[in-house]
């Protein structure tokens, strides 16, 4: 077994974030919000692009954990600070929610891929896996806000895939039929 931690690598158009003007670079941290407390609403998701070309397309993967750093979080008043994490498929069709949890402090958060999960990671040379942090609406005049650490302090604080996979079994069983 190996494991192999997959980054989001330096050049920052591996993670951005979305704003009411498009798309946002050049920051070390992911920004998610759904802020309704002025008119009209903003939301922003943010994306971080996982390199996972390290992995042999031949290799089975036998778990993965997403690992990533929240900054900050802040909501108003007696809303609860909730967040959201996706996955694009590996054929890139649509994202699975992943996660849904409740912030209680700075720090690293984790997030374990199902056997399914595991199956979209896209495998070989130039291949990258996205994952996408958002909100819920907060209802009335209520805001969520969040920040992750994408790459930032260096090495340590990348946001990261942590992939446990060996090469796929083949040793060669013969067969034998009783007559």
């Amino acid at each position: 077994m190996t494991v192999t931690n997959c980054t989001i690598a330096a050049n920052n158009d591996d993670w951005y974030f979305t704003t009411g003007v498009g798309r946002t670079d050049g920051t070390t941290l992911l920004q998610s919000q759904y802020n309704n407390a002025f008119f009209p609403s903003t939301q922003q998701q943010s994306f971080g692009d996982i390199d996972t070309s390290v992995l042999p397309t031949t290799d089975v993967i036998s778990s993965a954990v997403l690992w990533f750093y929240i900054d900050s979080f802040t909501a108003t008043r007696r809303i609860t600070k909730t967040y959201r994490v996706w996955m694009l498929k590996a054929d890139e069709s649509a994202y699975n929610l992943i996660d849904s949890s409740t912030f209680s402090a700075a720090g690293w958060h984790t997030v374990t891929l199902t056997a399914a999960e595991i199956a979209e990671i896209d495998l070989g040379a130039g291949q990258k896996t996205l994952f996408r942090f958002t909100h819920e609406d907060p209802g009335g005049t209520n805001f969520r806000f969040m920040k992750i650490r994408a790459i930032e302090g260096g090495a340590l604080d990348k946001m990261k895939l942590v992939v446990t996979h060996a090469p796929a079994d083949t040793t060669f069983v013969p067969q034998i039929t009783i007559l």
